[in-house]
Protein backbone atom coordinates (compact mmCIF):
# COMPACT_ATOMS: atom_id res chain seq x y z
CA UNK A 1 0.00 0.00 0.00
CA UNK A 2 2.70 2.45 0.98
CA UNK A 3 4.38 1.76 -2.67
CA UNK A 4 1.39 2.09 -4.12
CA UNK A 5 1.06 5.19 -2.35
CA UNK A 6 4.51 6.42 -2.93
CA UNK A 7 3.84 6.16 -7.34
CA UNK A 8 0.75 8.08 -6.85
CA UNK A 9 2.52 10.91 -5.24
CA UNK A 10 4.92 10.66 -7.88
CA UNK A 11 2.83 10.79 -10.88
CA UNK A 12 1.09 13.75 -9.26
CA UNK A 13 3.97 15.20 -8.81
CA UNK A 14 4.87 14.34 -12.35
CA UNK A 15 1.34 16.07 -13.52
CA UNK A 16 1.57 19.08 -11.83
CA UNK A 17 5.13 19.83 -13.40
CA UNK A 18 3.50 19.26 -17.20
CA UNK A 19 1.03 21.15 -16.32
CA UNK A 20 3.51 24.01 -15.66
CA UNK A 21 5.25 23.53 -18.26
CA UNK A 22 2.73 23.51 -20.43
CA UNK A 23 0.86 26.77 -18.87
CA UNK A 24 4.54 28.49 -19.54
CA UNK A 25 4.67 27.48 -22.76
CA UNK A 26 1.70 28.76 -23.84
CA UNK A 27 1.93 31.86 -21.99
CA UNK A 28 4.92 32.65 -24.11
CA UNK A 29 3.36 31.64 -27.17
CA UNK A 30 0.54 34.60 -26.39
CA UNK A 31 3.46 36.65 -25.51
CA UNK A 32 5.04 36.54 -28.65
CA UNK A 33 1.96 36.77 -30.76
CA UNK A 34 -0.19 38.81 -28.86
CA UNK A 35 1.31 41.47 -26.82
CA UNK A 36 4.09 43.00 -28.87
CA UNK A 37 1.51 43.40 -31.73
CA UNK A 38 -0.37 45.01 -29.46
CA UNK A 39 2.30 47.29 -27.99
CA UNK A 40 2.31 48.58 -31.23
CA UNK A 41 -1.39 49.01 -32.26
CA UNK A 42 -1.76 50.79 -29.02
CA UNK A 43 1.57 53.03 -29.33
CA UNK A 44 0.60 54.04 -33.00
CA UNK A 45 -3.35 54.56 -32.54
CA UNK A 46 -2.24 56.78 -29.52
CA UNK A 47 0.17 58.92 -31.46
CA UNK A 48 -2.37 59.03 -34.28
CA UNK A 49 -4.78 60.41 -32.18
CA UNK A 50 -2.30 62.96 -30.90
CA UNK A 51 -1.34 64.51 -34.72
CA UNK A 52 -4.61 63.61 -36.87
CA UNK A 53 -5.69 67.44 -36.38
CA UNK A 54 -2.54 68.48 -37.82
CA UNK A 55 -0.43 66.31 -39.08
CA UNK A 56 -3.37 63.96 -41.00
CA UNK A 57 -0.88 62.54 -43.43
CA UNK A 58 1.28 60.54 -40.41
CA UNK A 59 -2.18 59.51 -38.45
CA UNK A 60 -2.86 58.29 -42.04
CA UNK A 61 0.43 56.14 -42.04
CA UNK A 62 -0.04 54.97 -38.63
CA UNK A 63 -3.62 53.59 -39.12
CA UNK A 64 -2.09 51.97 -42.01
CA UNK A 65 0.65 50.22 -39.51
CA UNK A 66 -2.47 49.45 -36.86
CA UNK A 67 -4.06 47.66 -39.74
CA UNK A 68 -1.54 45.47 -41.12
CA UNK A 69 -0.44 44.71 -37.62
CA UNK A 70 -3.91 43.56 -36.76
CA UNK A 71 -4.01 41.61 -39.61
CA UNK A 72 -0.67 39.95 -39.31
CA UNK A 73 -2.20 38.98 -35.32
CA UNK A 74 -5.42 37.61 -35.98
CA UNK A 75 -3.34 35.36 -38.72
CA UNK A 76 -0.86 34.28 -36.11
CA UNK A 77 -3.63 33.69 -33.61
CA UNK A 78 -5.74 31.56 -35.84
CA UNK A 79 -2.95 29.29 -35.74
CA UNK A 80 -1.87 29.40 -32.05
CA UNK A 81 -5.71 28.56 -31.27
CA UNK A 82 -5.92 25.55 -34.08
CA UNK A 83 -2.45 23.91 -31.93
CA UNK A 84 -4.27 24.65 -28.58
CA UNK A 85 -7.46 23.01 -29.67
CA UNK A 86 -5.91 19.90 -31.38
CA UNK A 87 -7.10 18.45 -28.30
CA UNK A 88 -9.84 20.54 -27.13
CA UNK A 89 -11.81 18.80 -23.94
CA UNK A 90 -14.87 19.92 -24.89
CA UNK A 91 -15.34 17.71 -28.40
CA UNK A 92 -15.13 14.45 -25.89
CA UNK A 93 -17.29 16.30 -23.43
CA UNK A 94 -20.24 16.91 -25.39
CA UNK A 95 -19.48 20.72 -24.92
CA UNK A 96 -20.85 23.15 -27.56
CA UNK A 97 -17.03 24.30 -29.57
CA UNK A 98 -19.06 27.22 -30.51
CA UNK A 99 -20.93 27.56 -26.86
CA UNK A 100 -20.71 31.62 -26.04
CA UNK A 101 -18.21 32.37 -22.74
CA UNK A 102 -20.84 32.74 -19.81
CA UNK A 103 -21.00 36.09 -17.82
CA UNK A 104 -21.81 36.98 -14.73
CA UNK A 105 -25.23 37.51 -15.69
CA UNK A 106 -25.35 34.16 -16.28
CA UNK A 107 -24.83 33.46 -12.51
CA UNK A 108 -28.64 32.09 -11.49
CA UNK A 109 -27.17 28.82 -13.70
CA UNK A 110 -24.62 28.33 -10.92
CA UNK A 111 -27.31 29.42 -8.14
CA UNK A 112 -30.16 26.98 -9.45
CA UNK A 113 -27.16 24.14 -9.57
CA UNK A 114 -25.70 25.28 -6.16
CA UNK A 115 -29.95 24.78 -4.87
CA UNK A 116 -30.03 21.25 -6.13
CA UNK A 117 -26.97 20.77 -3.95
CA UNK A 118 -28.52 21.31 -0.89
CA UNK A 119 -27.21 25.00 -0.66
CA UNK A 120 -29.53 28.18 -1.38
CA UNK A 121 -27.92 31.26 -1.86
CA UNK A 122 -29.34 34.88 -2.10
CA UNK A 123 -28.23 37.15 -4.31
CA UNK A 124 -27.58 40.76 -4.06
CA UNK A 125 -26.90 43.09 -6.83
CA UNK A 126 -25.49 46.31 -5.77
CA UNK A 127 -23.89 49.39 -7.63
CA UNK A 128 -25.10 49.92 -11.47
CA UNK A 129 -25.03 46.64 -13.13
CA UNK A 130 -23.62 47.09 -16.55
CA UNK A 131 -21.26 45.11 -19.55
CA UNK A 132 -17.72 44.37 -18.53
CA UNK A 133 -14.95 43.48 -20.67
CA UNK A 134 -15.54 39.46 -21.77
CA UNK A 135 -12.20 38.75 -19.93
CA UNK A 136 -13.71 40.25 -16.92
CA UNK A 137 -16.79 38.62 -16.89
CA UNK A 138 -16.02 35.11 -17.50
CA UNK A 139 -13.13 35.39 -14.81
CA UNK A 140 -15.93 36.69 -12.57
CA UNK A 141 -18.30 33.74 -12.82
CA UNK A 142 -15.65 31.37 -12.80
CA UNK A 143 -15.10 33.21 -9.05
CA UNK A 144 -18.10 32.38 -7.52
CA UNK A 145 -18.88 29.09 -9.69
CA UNK A 146 -15.65 27.70 -7.81
CA UNK A 147 -16.49 29.81 -4.50
CA UNK A 148 -19.48 28.53 -4.51
CA UNK A 149 -18.57 25.06 -5.00
CA UNK A 150 -15.94 25.49 -1.64
CA UNK A 151 -19.54 26.14 0.16
CA UNK A 152 -20.91 23.04 -1.12
CA UNK A 153 -18.07 20.72 -0.33
CA UNK A 154 -16.89 22.39 2.60
CA UNK A 155 -18.88 24.90 4.74
CA UNK A 156 -21.57 22.45 5.97
CA UNK A 157 -24.49 24.62 5.73
CA UNK A 158 -27.54 25.16 3.77
CA UNK A 159 -27.67 28.50 3.17
CA UNK A 160 -24.78 31.24 1.62
CA UNK A 161 -25.01 34.65 -0.07
CA UNK A 162 -23.64 35.91 -3.23
CA UNK A 163 -23.18 39.88 -3.33
CA UNK A 164 -21.88 41.50 -6.40
CA UNK A 165 -21.60 44.91 -6.31
CA UNK A 166 -20.60 47.03 -9.38
CA UNK A 167 -17.82 50.13 -8.03
CA UNK A 168 -17.56 53.34 -10.38
CA UNK A 169 -14.36 51.60 -11.23
CA UNK A 170 -14.43 47.64 -9.85
CA UNK A 171 -16.41 44.69 -9.42
CA UNK A 172 -16.19 43.38 -6.19
CA UNK A 173 -17.94 40.15 -5.28
CA UNK A 174 -18.58 38.57 -1.76
CA UNK A 175 -19.74 34.87 -0.93
CA UNK A 176 -20.55 34.58 1.95
CA UNK A 177 -21.86 31.51 3.74
CA UNK A 178 -23.56 30.46 7.24
CA UNK A 179 -22.01 27.51 8.24
CA UNK A 180 -18.64 26.55 9.36
CA UNK A 181 -16.29 28.19 6.78
CA UNK A 182 -14.03 26.84 4.38
CA UNK A 183 -11.45 26.54 6.34
CA UNK A 184 -9.09 23.91 7.47
CA UNK A 185 -7.93 23.23 10.79
CA UNK A 186 -4.91 25.06 10.22
CA UNK A 187 -7.27 28.18 9.25
CA UNK A 188 -5.92 27.67 5.69
CA UNK A 189 -8.54 28.07 2.96
CA UNK A 190 -9.29 24.42 1.44
CA UNK A 191 -9.34 23.06 -2.10
CA UNK A 192 -7.16 23.67 -5.03
CA UNK A 193 -9.59 25.84 -6.76
CA UNK A 194 -8.17 28.88 -4.65
CA UNK A 195 -5.43 28.62 -6.89
CA UNK A 196 -7.82 29.22 -9.76
CA UNK A 197 -9.54 31.66 -7.93
CA UNK A 198 -6.37 34.19 -7.04
CA UNK A 199 -4.36 33.69 -10.41
CA UNK A 200 -8.19 35.13 -12.04
CA UNK A 201 -8.30 37.56 -9.85
CA UNK A 202 -4.43 38.38 -9.81
CA UNK A 203 -4.54 38.70 -13.75
CA UNK A 204 -6.75 41.99 -13.52
CA UNK A 205 -4.97 43.73 -10.94
CA UNK A 206 -7.35 42.44 -7.76
CA UNK A 207 -7.30 40.75 -4.40
CA UNK A 208 -8.97 37.26 -3.15
CA UNK A 209 -9.65 37.33 0.68
CA UNK A 210 -10.41 34.25 1.44
CA UNK A 211 -11.74 32.89 5.42
CA UNK A 212 -13.61 34.74 7.99
CA UNK A 213 -14.33 37.94 6.29
CA UNK A 214 -13.44 41.26 7.95
CA UNK A 215 -15.19 44.67 7.74
CA UNK A 216 -13.75 46.41 4.31
CA UNK A 217 -13.87 49.98 3.19
CA UNK A 218 -15.57 50.82 -0.35
CA UNK A 219 -13.03 51.00 -3.40
CA UNK A 220 -11.30 54.17 -4.54
CA UNK A 221 -8.83 55.41 -7.85
CA UNK A 222 -5.79 56.91 -6.29
CA UNK A 223 -6.15 60.58 -7.70
CA UNK A 224 -3.29 62.21 -10.15
CA UNK A 225 0.07 62.77 -8.82
CA UNK A 226 1.31 65.78 -8.54
CA UNK A 227 2.97 67.40 -11.58
CA UNK A 228 5.77 70.29 -10.69
CA UNK A 229 7.04 70.93 -14.41
CA UNK A 230 9.55 73.85 -12.79
CA UNK A 231 11.79 75.39 -15.13
CA UNK A 232 10.65 75.48 -18.56
CA UNK A 233 13.28 73.99 -20.39
CA UNK A 234 13.53 71.27 -22.81
CA UNK A 235 13.69 67.56 -21.68
CA UNK A 236 15.69 65.72 -23.45
CA UNK A 237 14.70 62.09 -23.99
CA UNK A 238 15.99 58.53 -25.49
CA UNK A 239 13.80 56.08 -26.86
CA UNK A 240 15.05 52.32 -26.32
CA UNK A 241 12.87 49.41 -27.96
CA UNK A 242 13.98 46.79 -30.67
CA UNK A 243 10.39 47.22 -32.70
CA UNK A 244 10.73 49.89 -35.16
CA UNK A 245 6.48 50.55 -35.17
CA UNK A 246 6.93 50.85 -31.12
CA UNK A 247 9.74 53.22 -31.32
CA UNK A 248 8.13 55.35 -34.02
CA UNK A 249 4.99 55.86 -32.51
CA UNK A 250 6.75 56.76 -28.92
CA UNK A 251 9.21 59.25 -30.60
CA UNK A 252 6.12 61.06 -32.43
CA UNK A 253 4.32 60.57 -28.97
CA UNK A 254 7.20 62.71 -27.45
CA UNK A 255 7.78 65.29 -30.05
CA UNK A 256 4.34 66.30 -30.22
CA UNK A 257 5.19 67.94 -26.86
CA UNK A 258 7.12 71.67 -27.20
CA UNK A 259 9.18 70.79 -23.70
CA UNK A 260 10.46 67.55 -24.92
CA UNK A 261 12.50 66.46 -27.95
CA UNK A 262 14.06 63.05 -28.51
CA UNK A 263 17.87 63.07 -29.29
CA UNK A 264 18.04 59.64 -30.04
CA UNK A 265 16.91 55.68 -30.71
CA UNK A 266 18.43 52.67 -29.31
CA UNK A 267 17.31 49.11 -30.89
CA UNK A 268 19.91 47.19 -28.19
CA UNK A 269 20.32 47.59 -24.40
CA UNK A 270 23.95 48.17 -25.45
CA UNK A 271 22.86 50.97 -27.88
CA UNK A 272 20.88 52.33 -25.15
CA UNK A 273 23.87 52.85 -22.78
CA UNK A 274 26.18 54.26 -25.22
CA UNK A 275 23.12 56.76 -26.22
CA UNK A 276 23.27 57.59 -22.72
CA UNK A 277 26.56 58.05 -22.12
CA UNK A 278 26.90 59.84 -25.04
CA UNK A 279 23.70 62.04 -25.05
CA UNK A 280 23.35 62.91 -21.40
CA UNK A 281 19.10 62.79 -22.06
CA UNK A 282 17.23 63.77 -18.91
CA UNK A 283 15.04 60.01 -19.20
CA UNK A 284 15.41 57.12 -20.87
CA UNK A 285 12.53 55.52 -22.27
CA UNK A 286 13.89 51.49 -21.81
CA UNK A 287 11.79 48.46 -22.69
CA UNK A 288 12.14 45.83 -20.79
CA UNK A 289 13.52 42.97 -22.91
CA UNK A 290 15.59 44.02 -25.71
CA UNK A 291 18.66 41.73 -27.71
CA UNK A 292 22.23 42.09 -26.74
CA UNK A 293 21.39 43.45 -23.40
CA UNK A 294 18.02 43.48 -21.73
CA UNK A 295 17.15 46.83 -20.35
CA UNK A 296 17.36 45.50 -16.69
CA UNK A 297 21.16 45.26 -17.17
CA UNK A 298 21.13 48.38 -19.14
CA UNK A 299 19.64 50.18 -16.80
CA UNK A 300 21.78 49.42 -14.12
CA UNK A 301 24.77 50.40 -16.19
CA UNK A 302 23.22 53.58 -16.80
CA UNK A 303 22.19 54.81 -13.68
CA UNK A 304 25.09 54.18 -11.67
CA UNK A 305 28.18 53.81 -14.34
CA UNK A 306 30.72 53.43 -15.12
CA UNK A 307 32.15 56.16 -14.65
CA UNK A 308 29.95 56.44 -12.29
CA UNK A 309 26.08 57.35 -10.57
CA UNK A 310 24.54 59.45 -13.11
CA UNK A 311 21.52 62.09 -13.01
CA UNK A 312 19.72 60.09 -15.77
CA UNK A 313 16.42 58.56 -15.27
CA UNK A 314 15.71 55.56 -16.53
CA UNK A 315 11.19 55.08 -17.00
CA UNK A 316 10.56 51.33 -17.91
CA UNK A 317 8.17 50.05 -20.58
CA UNK A 318 6.26 47.27 -20.35
CA UNK A 319 3.85 44.88 -21.91
CA UNK A 320 2.39 43.23 -18.74
CA UNK A 321 2.01 45.05 -15.11
CA UNK A 322 3.78 42.53 -13.30
CA UNK A 323 6.49 41.79 -15.36
CA UNK A 324 9.39 39.91 -13.49
CA UNK A 325 12.01 42.05 -15.11
CA UNK A 326 10.11 45.12 -13.43
CA UNK A 327 11.21 44.09 -10.10
CA UNK A 328 15.03 44.14 -11.23
CA UNK A 329 14.64 47.24 -12.96
CA UNK A 330 13.97 49.36 -10.01
CA UNK A 331 16.75 47.56 -7.80
CA UNK A 332 18.93 48.84 -10.37
CA UNK A 333 17.97 52.32 -10.58
CA UNK A 334 14.88 52.62 -12.44
CA UNK A 335 12.60 55.68 -11.03
CA UNK A 336 9.31 54.44 -12.53
CA UNK A 337 7.77 52.17 -14.93
CA UNK A 338 4.94 52.32 -17.03
CA UNK A 339 2.70 50.07 -19.44
CA UNK A 340 2.95 50.26 -23.26
CA UNK A 341 -1.02 51.02 -23.33
CA UNK A 342 -0.27 53.86 -21.51
CA UNK A 343 -2.31 57.12 -22.99
CA UNK A 344 -0.40 59.67 -24.82
CA UNK A 345 -0.61 62.13 -22.29
CA UNK A 346 -0.10 60.28 -19.32
CA UNK A 347 3.10 59.04 -20.99
CA UNK A 348 4.43 62.50 -21.73
CA UNK A 349 3.09 63.61 -17.75
CA UNK A 350 5.32 60.92 -16.59
CA UNK A 351 8.38 61.76 -18.51
CA UNK A 352 7.78 65.40 -17.14
CA UNK A 353 7.63 63.69 -13.67
CA UNK A 354 10.90 61.48 -13.82
CA UNK A 355 12.89 64.67 -15.46
CA UNK A 356 11.82 66.56 -12.55
CA UNK A 357 13.20 64.18 -10.23
CA UNK A 358 10.43 62.49 -8.39
CA UNK A 359 9.56 58.28 -9.07
CA UNK A 360 6.37 57.11 -11.22
CA UNK A 361 4.50 55.81 -7.92
CA UNK A 362 1.32 57.49 -8.14
CA UNK A 363 -1.26 55.57 -10.01
CA UNK A 364 -2.33 52.16 -8.40
CA UNK A 365 -0.25 49.62 -11.31
CA UNK A 366 2.80 51.04 -9.77
CA UNK A 367 1.30 50.69 -5.70
CA UNK A 368 0.61 46.90 -6.54
CA UNK A 369 3.84 46.89 -8.15
CA UNK A 370 5.67 48.26 -5.03
CA UNK A 371 3.72 45.87 -2.66
CA UNK A 372 4.72 42.83 -4.85
CA UNK A 373 8.47 44.35 -5.20
CA UNK A 374 9.15 44.94 -1.16
CA UNK A 375 7.50 41.70 -0.61
CA UNK A 376 10.44 39.74 -2.31
CA UNK A 377 13.90 38.67 -0.83
CA UNK A 378 17.06 40.74 -1.60
CA UNK A 379 20.03 39.39 -1.84
CA UNK A 380 22.22 41.87 0.08
CA UNK A 381 21.77 42.54 3.97
CA UNK A 382 19.37 44.98 4.93
CA UNK A 383 20.60 48.33 6.21
CA UNK A 384 21.09 48.87 9.49
CA UNK A 385 18.11 50.46 11.80
CA UNK A 386 19.90 53.72 12.93
CA UNK A 387 20.16 55.06 9.42
CA UNK A 388 16.66 55.99 10.08
CA UNK A 389 18.00 57.97 13.11
CA UNK A 390 19.38 60.90 10.93
CA UNK A 391 15.31 61.80 10.36
CA UNK A 392 12.58 63.52 12.31
CA UNK A 393 9.45 61.69 13.47
CA UNK A 394 7.52 63.71 10.97
CA UNK A 395 9.70 62.83 8.27
CA UNK A 396 9.41 58.89 9.39
CA UNK A 397 5.71 59.58 8.92
CA UNK A 398 6.32 61.50 5.49
CA UNK A 399 8.69 58.28 4.25
CA UNK A 400 6.08 55.43 5.58
CA UNK A 401 3.54 57.54 3.43
CA UNK A 402 5.92 57.40 0.55
CA UNK A 403 6.35 53.88 0.89
CA UNK A 404 2.47 53.24 0.25
CA UNK A 405 2.57 55.19 -3.08
CA UNK A 406 1.18 58.34 -1.90
CA UNK A 407 1.61 61.35 -3.92
CA UNK A 408 2.49 64.52 -2.35
CA UNK A 409 -0.90 66.12 -2.18
CA UNK A 410 -1.95 63.24 -0.55
CA UNK A 411 0.61 62.87 1.96
CA UNK A 412 -0.49 66.49 2.67
CA UNK A 413 -4.01 65.54 2.80
CA UNK A 414 -3.27 62.81 5.02
CA UNK A 415 -1.13 64.54 7.99
CA UNK A 416 -3.09 67.69 7.25
CA UNK A 417 -0.40 70.06 6.09
CA UNK A 418 0.30 71.75 3.20
CA UNK A 419 1.64 70.11 -0.12
CA UNK A 420 5.03 72.44 -0.38
CA UNK A 421 5.49 71.08 3.08
CA UNK A 422 4.71 67.80 2.06
CA UNK A 423 7.32 68.09 -1.54
CA UNK A 424 10.30 70.37 1.56
CA UNK A 425 9.82 66.39 3.78
CA UNK A 426 10.24 64.67 0.72
CA UNK A 427 13.38 66.36 -0.36
CA UNK A 428 15.30 66.70 2.97
CA UNK A 429 14.50 62.65 3.08
CA UNK A 430 16.18 62.69 -0.46
CA UNK A 431 19.05 64.20 0.77
CA UNK A 432 19.60 62.83 4.41
CA UNK A 433 18.91 59.20 3.23
CA UNK A 434 20.92 59.70 0.04
CA UNK A 435 18.39 58.45 -1.86
CA UNK A 436 18.20 59.21 -5.76
CA UNK A 437 14.06 59.37 -5.84
CA UNK A 438 11.11 58.09 -4.41
CA UNK A 439 11.87 54.63 -5.61
CA UNK A 440 14.83 54.23 -3.15
CA UNK A 441 12.86 55.60 -0.73
CA UNK A 442 10.30 52.96 -0.85
CA UNK A 443 13.03 50.63 -0.95
CA UNK A 444 14.65 52.09 1.73
CA UNK A 445 11.24 51.74 4.11
CA UNK A 446 11.08 48.37 3.43
CA UNK A 447 14.67 47.71 3.67
CA UNK A 448 15.03 48.93 7.41
CA UNK A 449 11.55 47.87 8.84
CA UNK A 450 9.92 50.73 9.12
CA UNK A 451 7.18 49.56 6.40
CA UNK A 452 6.10 45.61 6.22
CA UNK A 453 5.13 44.30 3.53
Amino acid sequence: MRHRYRLAEAELDRARRSVAEERMRVARELHDVVAHSMSVITVQAGFGHLVIGDRPAEARAALSTIETTGRQTLTEMRQLLGVLRAEDPCRTAGIPALAPAPRLADVDRLLAQTAKAGVRVDLTITGSPRDLPAGIELSAYRIVQEALTNVVKHAGTTAARATPDYREDELAIEITDYGQGCLAADGHALGHGLIGMRERVHLYGGRLQAGPLPGHGSGHRPPAPDLDHGEHRMIRVVVADNQALVRAGLCGTVETAPDLTVVGEAVTGIQAVELARRQRPDVVLMDVRMPDMDGLEATRLITTGPPGPSDIRVLMLTTFDLDEYVYGALRHGASGFLLKDTPPLELLAAIRVIAAGDALLAPGITRRLIGEFAARPTPSPPPAADLLQAITKREREVLTLVAEGLSNSEIAERLHIGTGTAKSHVGHLLTKLDARDRVQLVVLAYRTGLVTA
